[in-house]
């Protein structure tokens, strides 16, 4: 499933740190990867420069030396459609692009450009940790556990569904442990214990199927309070190694992400596995 992956750089030492995580792709069975680099003609920070061209070799080679057979594709145009036809024609099962805790690139994929690639892309997205040109050695690190302690969000939503499908999938690859979680915001119903029984019985269901496709331990966490404070606290305290997730994003141009997507990828410290709503397993 993991095998073909399309990777985005942008060209900027930042992005060494996409690379840097592409190189761990191997503990999820990633063997072939597009580097792509997408042309915005109306931004010229985007066209390549005359030192570019030594950076995509070198981003290249890190890959290769990582076992890792690349392709190299230069596109024009919008970045999330770009992005999207690139991995359609090279049949890749992921995209991995980087995460600075604005947007997928920084200054380029913000606001609704993000929400564009979420909403249009049709496999997982693995978003590294937030980086900057001084720790993209960290941000391999990040990838390279990734499978130590894996953060699984849930809600009863239909995006949370797929990403269940995403985790199911990433059981298969025998993380060591996974914790899920679910955050019941603060109401005065009284049915709120019947719901909680309910939670615990379907994680539990789910509990199993993980522990039958390889993970070590899973462990069941059901909450209450903000949902927002409490899942982008757990991505940002250093307790896990990947937190999986299914955004919401509407349709439309000035489409944005759900609030709890949104504040966890500006928060977190560890990539995010993202199942969009139109991957279809």
């Amino acid at each position: 499933m993991f095998r073909n992956a399309v990777v985005c750089t942008d060209l900027s030492s930042s992005s060494d740190g996409i690379v840097r995580c592409a190189e761990q792709l191997g503990v999820l069975g990633v063997r072939d990867a597009v580097l792509v680099h997408v042309i915005e003609l109306d931004r010229p920070a985007s066209v390549p420069g005359p030192h570019d061209d030594a950076l995509f070799e070198r981003q290249t080679e890190e890959l290769e030396r990582a076992g890792i057979a690349v392709h190299v594709d230069t596109a024009v145009g919008y970045a999330p459609y770009e992005i999207e036809r690139v991995a359609v024609e090279y049949g890749a099962g992921l995209i991995v692009a980087g995460n600075h805790g604005k947007g997928l690139f920084e200054g380029i994929m913000s606001g609704s450009v993000s929400s564009d690639l979420i909403r249009i892309a049709e496999r997982p997205l693995l978003l590294t940790a937030p980086s900057s040109e001084n720790d993209s050695e960290q941000v391999g690190t990040s990838c390279a556990t990734m499978l130590a302690h894996v953060l699984f969000p849930s809600d009863p939503s239909d995006t949370s569904q797929h990403a269940r499908r995403l985790m199911l999938a990433l059981a298969e690859k025998k993380p060591r442990a996974v914790t899920l979680l679910r955050v019941f915001a603060k109401r005065g119903t009284s049915g709120a214990d019947h719901t909680v029984d309910d939670t615990h019985g379907q994680f539990t269901s789910f509990a199993e199927q993980l522990r039958d496709a390889g993970v070590g331990e899973v462990h069941l966490r059901i909450l209450v309070g903000d949902p927002e404070r409490v899942v982008s606290q757990a991505a940002a305290s250093g307790e896990f190694s990947l937190v999986v997730m299914g955004p919401r994003c509407d349709e439309g141009s000035d489409s944005t992400l759900d609030s709890v997507t949104d504040i966890t990828l500006q928060k977190t410290v560890v990539p995010v596995f993202l199942a969009p709503p139109r991957w279809q397993p």
